[in-house]
């Protein structure tokens, strides 16, 4: 086991990889983001803690567990979320205008999250946005957060999830205005 300090705005970025595998580390204190996974195939992050996000959106402080764009067939096994924004979440990478480079296309596709623990999250531990495509989260537990899974995009799954002490199980979010639906916990479906 590793612990790492944070004092830049990522602790480990993967960019452009294939198999990168993060396993057994410890982070104390999350500014942007403890693992920035962008147009990477098969990485996975497993045995890992995130703890302490700074969720200060004004100087892109996101306090991320695991950001995850534009990358494909991913898997955070066993990993610890706490007091972050969210334990994990993805996005679309981007290209500049006039760019050269081949990374900055695609969308996050087929991310396992599975057997994941998160506490105190200011919003949803484990969440998508619209670009994401048939993510699962499996066996993970939210304890004590807003709302336990917040989902945008396409064919997502909920499998064998727990929600202890939070507002909201989960919520489907859509982009335009009036586009969410949220059951909470004393709804019939939950169990």
């Amino acid at each position: 086991d590793t612990v790492f300090a944070n004092h830049s705005p990522n602790v480990f970025a993967l960019m452009r990889l294939f198999a990168p595998l993060i396993d057994g580390v410890t982070i104390p204190r999350v500014r942007r983001c403890g693992v920035y996974v962008r147009n990477s195939l098969r990485w996975a992050v497993s045995n890992s803690s995130f703890m302490y996000g700074t969720n200060d959106l004004s100087i892109a402080a996101y306090g991320y567990g695991i950001l995850n764009e534009g990358s494909a067939a991913g898997t955070v096994d066993s990993c610890f979320f706490t007091m972050l924004r969210h334990g994990y979440t993805n996005g679309a990478g981007f290209r500049e205008p006039g760019g050269t480079g081949v990374d900055g296309y695609g969308r996050p596709t087929g991310t396992k999250i599975v057997n994941c623990m998160a506490d105190s999250c200011t919003s949803a531990p484990y969440d998508s946005h619209t670009q994401g495509l048939r993510e699962s989260f499996i066996s993970c537990t939210a304890i004590n957060s807003p709302i336990a899974y917040g989902l945008r995009g396409i064919e997502h799954r909920i499998e064998d999830a727990q929600a202890q002490d939070c507002e909201v199980v989960f919520s489907i979010f859509t982009e335009g205005v009036g586009g969410v639906f949220g059951v909470k916990p004393e709804h019939p479906q939950c169990r």
